[in-house]
């Protein structure tokens, strides 16, 4: 016995010589007398749900064990049974009573869909296959593939023969079951970005399904040509389903699939197992990718100089100009990217965004490097085509040419570099290939630095020093009413010279004024850790960054957010603005986000004794 229920070891059956079992448990404790009181969360009531393993203890399948009346009911009874040879009833007896009717049947599901379907996955066409998970900025991305195979007839049937045949399905829907407090930030399909909706698993009390619909043909799908399906998570995940613990695989997720063969029901459902690796003949064709990277500007000066690009999606014209590749990366991932600069450029520092990116150098050619950013791992729905993602690229010194390309090419002393973005799809590894053009700098008017008008204050709580020499500083994150708060400086959208409206702003970031000595050792937003980095400020300060966020006004809840900052030690005072305004509860900090029609909004505020009442905290 364990915790996810009886295991019955060294069965040792044969399904070519043996093709029945006769499996009995024998309880002595009292209230067990009752299959439902056996198994009190299986799939169907008055079943057990069942897992079989093969001699490794990694090939599985799992179903219910369904009431044996179910596939053996009693016979019918004979003609006139129950009457007495002499054609007579008996009397009744004073005391008896007709037993109430049977309860009516309970109504059929929608779409005349019904429990009864045929569950084998080796009866199936199609399996899906584990990939792996990586960060994404703040977040995790499980990814999965979607495979269409050709039927092996010749595998056993191991649950005995069932009516129906699914070897022509269609495929109505795809659940994946995952921990239930996890939070879903997308789930992507063939590039795409599917609505979803969740159920409890019925198994496992932590768990729940993850279905989108798919309403597909058989002939939808290309035979052996994965599909990628992605599952991303807020904050760092380490697991995202209950399957890689009893199934003992960090590769194990659980998964159902739901369509119709004709008029035969059929709910395929299995366990994940690790896919193989993707082909490394990769697509450079950049008219097949959807990414471009254009040159926005450059600052020279000699401490440092700085180059600005920009990194942008397109339309996928599918135009192949040399006629070679026949795989598409039109909805790739974008896993690094390579830009060839000078072999005697110094690089300090390269920014995404806000983001401080990990990079190197490797060699080109005899006078250039390949400078690798690293770890970028977006996914095309991560991008906006009306506001580009900027890359900023800072080297040491007077650097008034960064890129070969453009001497090469006779630019004519504009600025080109040569660049390489890679990612896969699928099976497919991309590696488009070109130049940047020149883009030019957008009108921006700055960043709205108003607190009033905006939709967000953060408040203050107690805090401590756990048993682990940690001090935790907590604080709320809550929505106000931006429309109701007062305008302190008079009319800071006039300083913009437009209308600037921050009144429903997402959140991509918040930063804090923290001590230069204190080292922070976590952050956690909602319940999840985020990344977070330093950014200098003056000679006592520095600012705490809490990254990639993510949430818009609609995702958060209308209750307080908890933010919680591990630091090390037992700190007492981590903002400088506690001293400066006297009182634990002062931390100044900003909130950086985006309008709805892509204005940039920071407002700064300094936080105060969470309190709904003195917040003006929205209450729904």
């Amino acid at each position: 016995m364990g915790e996810y229920g009886l295991t019955i070891y060294r069965l040792r059956v044969d399904p070519s010589q043996l093709k029945s079992l006769k499996l009995e448990i024998v309880t002595t404790a009292q209230g067990y007398n009752y299959p439902v009181d056996l198994c009190p969360v299986s799939r169907y009531p008055g079943a057990c749900d069942v897992i079989s393993y093969d001699e490794s203890k990694t090939c599985c399948s799992e179903r219910a064990a369904l009431p044996y009346s179910m596939f053996f009911p009693s016979p019918p009874s004979p003609p006139g049974g129950g009457i007495t040879p002499t054609n007579q009833a008996p009397p009744l007896a004073e005391t008896y009573r007709p037993p109430p009717p049977p309860p009516s049947p309970p109504p059929p599901p929608p779409d005349g869909w019904s429990f009864c379907c045929v569950d084998d996955l080796p009866k199936s066409p199609y399996n899906l296959k584990y990939q792996g998970f990586r960060q994404t900025g703040s977040d995790t991305a499980y990814l999965f593939q979607l495979v269409v195979r050709k039927l092996n007839t010749s595998y056993p049937d191991f649950d005995g023969p069932e009516g129906g045949d699914c070897g022509q399905m269609n495929l109505r829907d795809l659940g994946v079951a995952i921990y239930d407090n996890l939070l879903i930030k997308s789930v992507q399909f063939n590039g795409t970005v599917m609505d979803y909706w969740t159920e409890a698993q019925g198994s496992l009390p932590d768990a729940k399904w993850v279905y989108i619909n798919l309403f597909k043909d058989l002939s939808d799908f290309d035979e052996e040509v994965p599909i990628d399906y992605v599952v991303t998570v807020r904050g760092k995940v380490d697991a995202l389903c209950p399957a890689n613990e009893f199934l003992h695989s960090p590769a194990a997720c659980e998964f159902a699939l739901h369509g119709k063969d004709e008029d035969t029901h059929c709910c395929p459902h299995g366990a994940t197992r690790r896919g193989g690796p993707v082909d490394e003949c990769c697509v450079d064709d950049l008219e097949k990718a959807p990414y471009r990277i254009d040159y926005v500007k450059s600052v020279l000066s000699e401490p440092a100089s700085t180059y600005d690009f920009f990194v942008k999606v397109v339309n996928v014209t599918g135009v192949d100009f040399d006629l070679e590749e026949p795989a598409r990366c039109n909805h790739m991932t974008l896993d690094y990217a390579q830009i060839q600069i000078y072999k005697q450029v110094e690089v300090v520092q390269v920014m995404w965004e806000e983001r401080i990116m990990s990079f190197n150098t490797t060699p080109a050619t005899d006078y250039s490097d390949w400078l690798n950013v690293n770890g970028i791992n977006r996914f095309i729905n991560d991008f906006d085509p009306n506001m580009p993602v900027r890359l900023k690229i800072t080297v040491k010194g007077f650097v008034r040419e960064l890129c070969p390309a453009g001497w090469l090419l006779d630019a004519g002393g504009a600025v080109m570099c040569e660049y390489v973005l890679h990612g896969t799809q699928g099976d497919h590894s991309c590696c488009p290939h070109g130049v940047t053009r020149v883009s030019g700098e957008p009108s921006e008017c700055g960043c709205r630095d108003d607190l009033p008008g905006t939709p967000y204050r953060l408040g203050y709580q107690l805090s401590g020093v756990t048993a682990n020499n940690e001090s935790l500083f907590n604080f709320d994150l809550g929505r106000v009413n931006s429309s109701a708060a007062i305008d302190y400086d008079g009319a800071p959208d006039k300083n913009f010279g437009v209308d600037v409206d921050c009144g429903t702003m997402n959140v991509k970031s918040i930063t804090f004024v923290i001590n230069k000595n204190v080292k922070v050792k976590a952050v956690m937003f909602n319940g999840f850790n985020y990344s977070f980095q330093y950014e200098p400020y003056t000679s006592t300060s520095k600012w705490l960054k809490v990254l990639d966020l993510g949430y818009s006004l609609t995702q958060l809840p209308s209750g307080p957010v908890h933010l919680t900052v591990v630091a090390e030690g037992a700190v007492t005072e981590m903002c400088p603005a506690a001293s400066k305004f006297g009182s634990q509860a002062s931390c100044e900090y900003r909130i950086y986000g985006v309008s709805t029609a892509y204005d940039l909004c920071c407002p700064a505020g300094v936080t105060s004794w969470f309190s709904p009442n003195l917040l003006g905290i929205s209450q729904q």
